[in-house]
């Protein structure tokens, strides 16, 4: 079921811009189902959860259905698997996990997953710091302050 992670994981990238480590650091209690809101608080990296980069890292980002929908989603799928690997979900967890242990995904997880992407759909190198760019793009063109 690698597959649902995959596309939460790059959804979220594409919809909110945010870094790989913040993608990384994001906890369950970062995100406001009902108010469609997901908090940038901290970051992840190899040696484990970190301050954001900047004062400017700290924010909110307001989403549309599409991405609560999936999120939601996805968030049952890692409370089931955690149970069926013995271990309880909790809302200090962070969001994207390792479909095979229940752990914080690796550093180089989200690079892993894009490059399976690119190959499945035959697409031009799309990194997830190129997707941020993307996604900056877009606000832009669309007028929104950044």
């Amino acid at each position: 079921m690698e597959n649902v992670a995959n596309y939460t994981s790059i959804l979220t990238s594409a919809y909110t811009g945010l870094r790989r480590g913040e993608l990384q650091g994001l906890k369950r209690s970062d995100i406001d189902f009902s108010e469609k809101l997901l908090t940038v608080s901290h970051t992840r990296d190899r040696y484990g959860d970190r301050m954001p980069k900047t004062k400017r890292s700290y924010r909110t980002i307001r989403n549309d259905d599409v991405l609560i929908s999936q999120l939601e989603s996805y968030r049952k799928w890692c409370i089931q698997k955690k149970l069926w690997i013995g271990k309880q979900h909790e809302v200090k967890d962070n969001v994207f996990i390792s479909y095979q242990d229940g752990t914080p995904i690796a550093d180089n997880t989200l690079n892993y997953r894009f490059g399976r992407i690119n190959k499945q759909v035959d697409l031009k190198k799309i990194t997830p710091h190129g997707l941020r760019h993307t996604h900056a793009t877009i606000l832009i063109s669309q007028r929104v302050s950044l």
